[in-house]
Formats: C-alpha cells, structure tokens, sequence
C-alpha cells in the first residue's frame, strides 16, 4: 500500500532529523517550531504547512520537498511498471483493479504535480481501454484513441529522436491497439517501429526500458494480427530483427 503525502513527508522529516542527529529538543530550539508540530509532522498526523516545510528544510540544509518529490518519482515509475507488465500479458482483470486503486488512492488524489497530473491522464485512459476490451465498443474505442492522440502526437515523437518515457510508451502502444482504420495504421506502424529499433540497439538497458519494448513489440504485433500484415514482419518484432520488419512493411506499404 502506498502511503499518503503526508506519512510521506513525515518519514522524509523524520530520517533528515535522525540523519544529521539531531533531537527534537534541538530542532524546536533552532527552528521555532515547537516540539509538538514536529512530533506530529514526524508522526504523519497532520500535513504541515510548505512554510514550515521551509523553515525546516532551510534548518537541516537539504530539501525536504525535493526528497519528497523523488520518492514519488520512483513511485510513478513503479505504477506505470506495473501497467505495462498487465498489459504484456494482456491480464486485465488485474490491470483495471491496480489501475482504479492507484487513482483512487490518496497519494495520487491529494497532489498536484506535473507527474502525478500526468499519471492521472494515463491511469483514466487505460481504464477505459481496459473497460472497452471486453465491450468492443467502436464508439468508445474511437474515443479513447483520441483521447490519447490529444496527449501524444507520433510525428514529433519521431522528430524528437530519443527514448521515450514509460508514460509515452503505454500511451503509443494504447493508441496502436486502438487504431481502426488501415490507413491510420500504414501512416503509424513505420515510424512506431523505428522508435522500437533505437530500443533494441542500445546496448546496456535498464529496466523500465526492457518493459518499454515489450509492450512496444506487443502492441505491434497485435496492430499486426488486427490488419492481417505479412507473418514475416510479426515473426521479425517477436525475433527483435527490427531492421528486417521495418523493410517489410516498407514493401508491404508500397
């Protein structure tokens, strides 16, 4: 279970103080803060105000707000894991219950941020993917692939030349999956695949990029099998001869 902003917050103030051993005592004297607000910070029975945040930040000579802000990094990057893990194995019993629980939990439903307002857009869209898989509504499929073609657009993807974020990744393979039309399909897949080829060729990966991939050369795969493309280029995405598949479908889109 992931605990709320402000258990957060009180393990961060908690490990400076002990970190820099200091007392309570102590930390109450210098900062004015009475002993009571830091017990309480430290005890995550309250959310302290960012001004006290501050003074004791400013106090221990490190950021508490930063360190906060890093740990739910690794968070985000942990659910978005998890999601990309559900959706290779296309188990999406467990992807829509992870998925409703992540964006009704506290810790998402409280902040604020860049990320986790990204993360929400994200969370939303693959539940209503999910939703849909068993529906097959052509209306809401419709939808939900321009939902997500409003937050991710290919050609810049593709101008852009670098390794995509997790959260780009579940949202390119989704708009993939969603795709209805051949034509939308013969103006993606190609440069879809190129973004999968930088991937495959670099040499140390870690693990969110191995994940990435995957669901990448799944979503391709089943892009595939959807439009009846040639066995020789879904053979290639699954033996990661990316280079091979690309000239493929550049014969098969002639």
């Amino acid at each position: 279970m992931i605990n709320s902003y402000k258990y957060e917050i009180a393990d961060v103030a908690k490990g400076v103080r002990l970190e820099q051993k200091y007392s309570v005592t102590e930390v109450a004297k210098q900062t004015g803060i009475s002993r009571e607000t830091i017990r309480r910070i430290e005890k995550g029975l309250f959310e302290p105000r960012l001004q006290t945040i501050e003074i004791l930040s400013s106090f221990y000579k490190v950021s508490i707000i930063e360190i906060y802000s890093d740990r739910l990094k690794s968070k985000v990057d942990y659910v978005y894991l998890k999601i990309m893990k559900y959706l290779i194995k296309e188990d999406y019993l467990s992807l829509i219950s992870y998925s409703k629980s992540i964006y009704e939990s506290e810790w998402v439903f409280k902040s604020c941020s860049v990320e986790i307002e990204l993360l929400k857009i994200v969370l939303k869209i693959v539940i209503e993917f999910t939703i849909n898989v068993n529906q097959r509504d052509a209306n809401l499929n419709k939808l939900i692939h321009t939902k997500i073609c409003e937050h991710l657009s290919i050609e810049k993807l593709n101008r852009q030349k670098r390794i995509l974020s997790m959260s780009e990744a579940i949202l390119l393979s989704l708009l993939l999956m969603t795709i209805e039309q051949k034509k939308i399909f013969d103006k993606c897949i190609k440069v879809i695949v190129e973004i999968t080829i930088s991937y495959s060729r670099m040499p140390l990966k870690d693990c969110a990029l191995i994940i990435s991939e995957k669901l990448m050369k799944h979503a391709i795969y089943q892009c595939c099998l959807k439009f009846d493309v040639h066995e020789y280029a879904m053979m290639c995405i699954i033996n990661n001869e990316m280079d091979y598949c690309c000239s493929t479908l550049d014969k098969l889109m002639e």
